[in-house]
């Protein structure tokens, strides 16, 4: 089922660097996503599953909310492999599977990157900075989540008045 891409994270900060180092663990992670989405959308239609998911609940939410779903499934701690093969099944766009998955990985892969980069400097008050930073920009990412997810409530509830 692939190797784990969070062991692969610190591996590229240690060699490339923070930024350089991201990129190439996302990328990296990207590639390995979308090939597995892109397999199971040609090869599973087949599978009553898929047809579940549709016309379900589920399959409406994640139709509705592509990026946000994808992003959200993305912090889920459960297999890679598992969401890729959930949201091939599902409703979900090309685009907003590549958009949703970048954002979702950054999470996890900037923090470990990180450590990585910072486990090379050879000095301790520099690791502690990194870890700081990294600490930071998951506030950062959260925060700008939760505004996202707020602005969008807001407007769903005003359309909803609209129509009534």
């Amino acid at each position: 089922f692939g190797f784990p891409r969070l062991v692969l994270c610190p591996i590229a900060g240690m060699l490339f660097g923070f930024i350089t180092g991201l990129l190439t663990s996302l990328i990296g992670s990207l590639l390995a996503y979308y090939l597995v989405f892109i397999f199971v959308r040609k090869t599973g239609h087949g599978f009553r599953f898929h047809e579940k998911i549709n016309k379900g609940h589920l399959g409406k939410i994640l139709g509705k909310n592509g990026i946000p779903a994808v992003i959200l499934a993305r912090q889920l701690p459960i297999h890679g492999m598992v969401v890729n093969t959930l949201l091939a099944f599902s409703p979900i766009t090309h685009f907003d599977f590549i958009v949703g998955t970048v954002i979702g990985l950054i999470p996890e892969a900037a923090p470990m990157t990180l450590v990585g980069t910072g486990a090379v400097q050879g000095n301790i008050k520099k690791t502690v900075l990194y870890l700081v930073i990294a600490v930071i920009m998951l506030a950062i990412l959260w925060l700008a989540f939760i505004c996202y997810k707020n602005i969008k409530i807001k407007k769903d509830n005003i359309n909803n008045e609209q129509k009534t």
